[in-house]
């Protein structure tokens, strides 16, 4: 009769049980990383008799949480990876919209800049066609300003972005850490606090969003976390902190530290980091940097290359043209780790060299050791050293070995071009210098118009006379005085001919007597020499001697483009292979309603099966002590 009864009692526990655990499924049937649970029933061991062991009903063995961890590997690993990806296409895309605008890039600028200069040309004595070059100046330098502001305000947003992240990590870390040490007091053999065990996954599955994450589970059912290459976030019941500090050879960049079992600081630069906080560093690295180094060289060479042949020309006035637009100094900075108490200074020596770059310079105690940036190459020398077009100086102070100092030439420049021209007689479109043929030549000759190769020559204006004493030869006479500045020069055809500063040439065959001459321009108000020069210089190849400053421009547009399609198909990928993931863990943990239906209508059929064994048991009894009582 005992038998009877407790089995039946054992069997209305157990599904009692069962039925909770189900209708906890069903409650949280819409709970955010719930995992769903089951009871595991074994029966109970009988008790022996000499005819046998009957059995003594059943219990619950355990309360079983469906999951996967190999799974929720991949989720994590996944859920990491494509964060990275899609935060980095997302600002990228921003970049590619801004330099892609009609109203903002520039494209249309530069355009509007090339037809002043050549509608200037077309009319050099017209006043409104000066003003509309000078208007096409103001436009241009506007619009690198406008990009530099743009890209500067991406960059601090970034670095904010980014303490953001490593705030967020830190109150996840103490949350994993806290539930570390509540599931560790609450584990017990075979019976594991489920539901915390839940919430710690969904807070590792949120810190895979900001970082790659390693989870590695200890005996006592803690849970450590290991970010980046190896670096500890949660060690058991203990959060790590991570700090976001000011990098001492960056600018405006943040750079992650941990502390070390010492309690020293630890930087975790260079450490591959995934998740969101991973892309904003490949963001600044392989996007935002290259296209502000990029841009500041498309503007450091534009005004080098037209102040250039500005000084070459004369401005309706007669005057020598000047420094026509203006463009920003490097900056040198140092380490604010630095222990003496030099400073450096920089400037650029030729702007068709420079690099999209900023430079390291480290002191050794006996000569600097200078980095370039974007690919880590590296020159040594002592100060002054010119570097990809960049001379370095100690400006004042001495170095302490160990320093380090930023030279950053290109990365701000876009936002320091400036027209430095405010009337349009000033703008130099006329050439200086004149060349003529005698009429009573007997060749048919032609002198080119010279090319000012020394502006700063006194005798640059002096009239001269190239005359030719035979077939192959020439004195060079100033035709004021008479005077024979050169004697029996040798001439074959192409030969440049230099002299005062100036340098040209002859188109086709000179005979004896003849008389070629160079003069000052005296029509500086008509000549368009200078303008058309200014003009051919934007075909100039002066960037890495490779391209103009146009098909920089339009390769840049190209890159920020083809980039930011790229990073779309990577992180298109990446979330499919987060969500077949997230559905393989889901195929074991999700609740299913209709399955649930289903095993609450058993355990409710076995539950009342159990009740009515009792009930049977019940009458058993009763009938025995009514036979009894008789």
């Amino acid at each position: 009769m005992s038998n009877l009864l407790n089995n039946a009692t054992s069997g209305l526990l157990s599904f009692q049980r069962a039925i909770s655990t189900t209708s906890h499924n069903i409650a949280n049937s819409r709970t955010e990383g719930y995992s769903r649970q089951r009871v595991v029933l074994e029966s109970r061991p009988g008790e022996r008799h000499g005819w046998g062991s009957p059995g003594n009903g059943v219990t619950v063995a355990q309360l079983e949480r469906m999951t996967d961890r190999f799974a929720v590997r991949r989720v994590l690993d996944n859920t990491a990876a494509h964060a990275r990806e899609n935060t980095h296409h997302l600002l990228a895309s921003r970049l590619d919209s801004l330099l892609a605008d009609e109203s903002l890039g520039l494209a249309s600028a530069m355009t509007g800049f090339r037809s002043a200069i050549e509608d200037a040309a077309a009319d050099p004595g017209s006043g409104s066609s000066r003003e509309a070059m000078l208007a096409g100046a103001n436009e241009l330098a506007g619009r690198f300003s406008t990009l530099q502001t743009q890209l500067d305000d991406t960059r601090n947003e970034v670095a904010e972005r980014m303490r953001g992240e490593l705030a967020s990590l830190n109150d996840f870390a103490t949350a994993v850490a806290d539930l570390n040490a509540r599931i560790t007091g609450a584990q017990r053999p075979g019976k594991e606090p489920n539901d915390l065990l839940d919430q710690r996954d969904a807070l590792i599955n949120q810190i895979a969003e900001h970082v790659d994450v390693t989870a590695l589970a200890r005996e006592d059912g803690s849970m450590d976390l290991l970010i980046g290459a190896g670096s500890a976030l949660v060690l058991g019941s203990r959060a790590e902190t991570l700090y976001a500090v000011d990098d001492p050879v960056a600018t405006a960049r943040v750079r992650i530290e941990t502390e070390n079992r010492s309690g020293g600081r630890v930087s975790l630069s260079g450490t591959p980091l995934g998740g969101s906080l991973g892309g904003l560093h490949d963001f600044v690295d392989e996007t935002l940097d290259p296209v502000r180094h990029r841009l500041g060289r498309i503007a450091l060479t534009t005004a080098a290359e037209m102040n250039q042949q500005h000084a070459l020309g004369i401005d309706a006035l007669g005057r020598t043209g000047g420094v026509w637009l203006d463009s920003a100094e490097p900056l040198a900075l140092s380490g604010i780790e630095n222990t003496g108490n030099a400073t450096l200074e920089a400037r650029v020596d030729d702007a068709s060299a420079l690099a999209a770059s900023d430079y390291l310079l480290r002191w050794d105690g006996g000569a600097f050791e200078v980095t370039r940036r974007s690919d880590g190459n590296t020159s040594t020398g002592t100060l002054p050293l010119i570097v990809d077009g960049l001379e370095f100086a100690v400006q004042s102070g001495t170095p302490a070995v160990g320093d380090t100092f930023i030279v950053s030439a290109t990365a701000h420049a876009a936002g320091g071009l400036k027209n430095l021209v405010t009337q349009g007689d000033a703008l130099a479109l006329a050439r200086a210098l004149h060349a003529s043929d005698d009429v009573g030549n007997a060749g048919d000759a032609k002198l080119q118009a010279p090319s000012i190769v020394d502006a700063s020559d006194p005798a640059l204006n002096t009239p001269v006379d190239i005359v030719f004493v035979d077939d192959d030869n020439y004195n060079l006479v100033e035709r004021s005085s008479g005077t024979v500045l050169a004697a029996g020069v040798p001439y074959a055809s192409g030969t440049e001919i230099t002299h005062n500063g100036w340098s040209t040439t002859l188109e086709g065959i000179p005979r004896a007597g003849d008389i070629h001459g160079i003069d000052p321009n005296t029509d500086a108000r008509g000549d368009n020499g200078n303008a058309i020069a200014l003009a051919e210089r934007q075909d100039a190849k002066v960037i890495g001697g490779r391209d103009s400053v146009v098909t920089e421009h339009a390769s840049l547009i190209t890159y920020i483009g083809g980039r930011t399609r790229t990073l779309d198909t990577r992180a298109g990928a990446l979330e499919t292979l987060r969500d077949d993931a997230i559905g393989r863990v889901e195929s074991v943990s999700a609740v299913n309603l209709d399955e649930e239906a289903v095993d609450l209508a058993r355990y409710e059929q076995a539950y009342q099966a159990s009740a009515q064994a009792i009930a049977v048991a019940d009458t058993l009894f009763q009938t025995i002590l009514g036979a009894v009582r008789r």
